[in-house]
């Protein structure tokens, strides 16, 4: 999920629509970085340095010890960090492409490309994006630069709607839409990374106060311990001032028995603007003969104040209500 794409790309685009754009429009039709980053409090240095830094490789966490860097925390920090590698390296570079002079434009469709890297890059590059109303549609396809226009493949399509400030300027961080990236089309690349299936976004960044919100189902890429296929969905919420929450679901084999038969897995991770937060986990279904649940809260520090484990009574510590910054569960589904 961490990247998609090697080096260089570029954009073509189409369209019609009664409305005709500027050259500065059609650079804010497309989503950047910022639009669908998902922002979790950083821990810094320490994340690097903690067991729990393991949790997103296998979908799991450790138990942390009482006043250690939450194992929930670094698992939710973990898996953002995942989610926001699989769109930076391909919005980094439309924002690279539309910052070049067009290589045709007429008001309504505007194009960059084809377009290859240097002479030792294998890919030519076309992205297209039609604009209707303040709706901007794209598609970024590739080659081999070498075969012919037919076989392009699509590798990312969407549709971004920019916000507009006071003067009714369009701004290039905010907005809405949604796009679909295709690792599996990727791989028909000359130049690809070992990452397969798609990533589907949705997202909503209205302004730099409003609630942001950000969608993104995962099917058929590799699991994050890089064991085989699996599908995944994120949801993502928050409010500037007011912090956020995380969602994340899959299967996992939870119990790690010999059978090895998977069971739903459920995270859901909420912070307040201070960094203080908690993680309550579900897990259910395979041989799970009742769910099983972990709770476990952390400080402003992102340390370990409380930990609870339904299948274990021993392993728990602290006081709920007085060392956790939300003291009731809240499952995701519930």
């Amino acid at each position: 999920m961490k990247r998609i794409l090697a080096l260089g790309l570029s954009v073509a685009m189409f369209g019609c629509g009664a409305s005709k754009g500027t050259v500065e429009d059609f650079r804010a039709g497309v989503p950047t970085a910022d639009a669908v980053a998902i922002n979790v409090p950083a821990a810094g240095d320490a994340l690097k340095a903690t067991p729990g830094q393991e949790a997103f490789k296998t979908g799991t966490a450790p138990q942390a010890l009482q006043g250690d860097l939450s194992a929930m925390y670094a698992l939710t920090r973990g898996v953002t960090l995942v989610v926001n590698g699989g769109t930076l390296a391909v919005l980094g570079i439309l924002k690279a492409v539309t910052d070049q002079t067009p290589s045709s434009f007429d008001g309504s469709t505007a194009v960059w490309g084809p377009y290859v890297g240097g002479p030792l890059d294998p890919i030519t590059w076309k992205l297209t994006v039609v604009k209707d109303g303040d709706t901007y549609s794209y598609t970024l396809e590739g080659k081999d630069k070498h075969a012919q226009d037919d076989t392009y493949v699509t590798v990312l399509s969407g549709s971004h709607t920019p916000a507009f400030d006071a003067s009714g300027v369009a701004e290039k961080n905010f907005g809405s839409g949604s796009f679909l990236l295709d690792w599996d089309a990727a791989q028909r690349l000359p130049e690809h990374d070992q990452n397969v299936g798609t990533a589907a976004f949705t997202y909503s960044r209205p302004n730099a106060t409003d609630p942001a919100s950000i969608d993104v189902a995962f099917r058929g890429t590799r699991k994050l311990d890089g064991s085989g296929t699996t599908d995944a969905d994120y949801h993502y919420a928050a409010t500037p001032g007011q912090g956020g929450e995380f969602t994340f679901a899959t299967v996992a084999d939870v119990d790690h028995d010999l059978n090895q038969v998977t069971e739903d897995l459920s995270i859901k991770s909420r912070w307040d603007e201070g960094g203080e937060g908690r993680s309550d986990v579900k897990a259910s279904g395979g041989d799970l003969v009742t769910p099983a649940t972990v709770n476990e809260c952390w400080n402003e520090n992102f340390q370990s104040t409380f930990l609870a484990e339904s299948f274990n009574a021993d392993a728990g510590y602290g006081v709920e209500s007085t060392d956790c910054a939300f003291t009731t569960a809240d499952y995701p589904g519930a």
